[in-house]
């Protein structure tokens, strides 16, 4: 599979349109070149293969218990528009967030995991902070 990763080189995220006046910001995306199409506008609406998401942005604080509702609505969503899986990276918890759509066992992990981004990627957040020297 080639995959085409878009990542936001400027301030704001990438978004998907799901339908009329229901678009999504993401962090990162992983698209299938060989689905996506050419892109229409500033929206993509073609369902990523992969959305990997950095903490929770919304603004819950009001909302106590939120982040976690807000976190599976997002994406159920996600899902529903036909993304293979949603990985959520939560800093202040150290802990990764697997949804897949096929996949009934949606799960949390410590860093220090092996987390399946795509086919051959694996993730190892831990293992890749220690690499690269940074301490977190």
């Amino acid at each position: 599979m080639e995959a085409l990763v878009e990542r936001p080189l400027r301030k704001r995220r990438p978004p998907l349109h799901l339908s009329r006046g229901n678009n999504l910001g993401n962090d990162l995306v992983i698209l299938e070149k060989a689905t996506l199409g050419p892109l229409k506008g500033k929206y993509f609406d073609k369902p990523p293969k992969v959305i990997i998401e950095v903490d929770i942005k919304a603004d819950t604080v009001e909302l106590p218990g939120k982040d976690v509702s807000y976190l599976l609505k997002k994406s159920g969503k996600i899902l529903d528009f036909g993304t293979e899986r949603v990985i959520w990276i939560l800093t202040e918890e150290k802990k990764t967030f697997v949804i897949g759509r096929n996949d009934p066992k949606w799960y949390a992990v410590d860093w220090s995991a092996d987390v399946t981004v795509v086919d051959d990627c694996v993730l190892n957040l831990q293992k890749l902070l220690d690499e690269e020297g940074i301490l977190f």
